[in-house]
């Protein structure tokens, strides 16, 4: 006798992300839970050793790191702007800000709690990371950094952001 029943199928990146959601949700939730929800977080990156939780304001006022092994939070950044696309290498998260002076490219080391401005400028990029290299865009240069000192700057066809 043949059964009536159809087998459903998913694509396999739905059922990734599937997975991912839930797995962020088992192991965040007890740090997640000391954060004010009232207020609203949103997750942006996760640290590449999977430790560390960039997340902005529900306002995107400033980037917090949760640290999900305790629950520790750190303000890597208040101003406006700072929890677009951040970028993780090792332990340094790199982001772009908008402050009263402009753009700039910051990274916040979490081991050492240093925070420090790798680049200010009027039309900045969000950063972005590959192996020790950091890139981001200025204007209509591709700025390329390794270990945060410029090794490349390539001229793009016209403004890029």
């Amino acid at each position: 006798m043949e059964s009536s029943q159809k087998s459903l199928s998913f694509p396999t990146c739905f059922v990734q992300s599937v997975l991912l959601v839930s797995l962020t949700l088992i192991v965040t939730a007890p740090a997640l839970a000391s954060i004010d929800i009232q207020r609203g977080v949103r997750p942006e990156a996760w640290s590449t050793d999977g430790r560390w939780l960039a997340a902005s304001r529900w306002d995107r006022a400033g980037l917090v790191l949760i640290d999900t092994s305790n629950g520790t939070q750190l303000q890597a950044s208040r101003a406006r702007g700072a929890g677009f696309h951040p970028a993780w290498h090792k332990q340094t998260v790199y982001f772009k800000e908008v402050t009263s002076a402009g753009m700039a490219i910051a990274a916040f080391d979490t081991e050492s709690g240093e925070r420090r401005i790798i680049r200010r400028d009027s039309l900045l990029g969000d950063p972005s990371t590959a192996a020790d290299l950091l890139v981001f865009t200025a204007a209509n240069q591709l700025i390329v950094l390794r270990n945060e000192r410029e090794i490349r700057r390539i001229t793009l066809p016209g403004y890029c952001n």
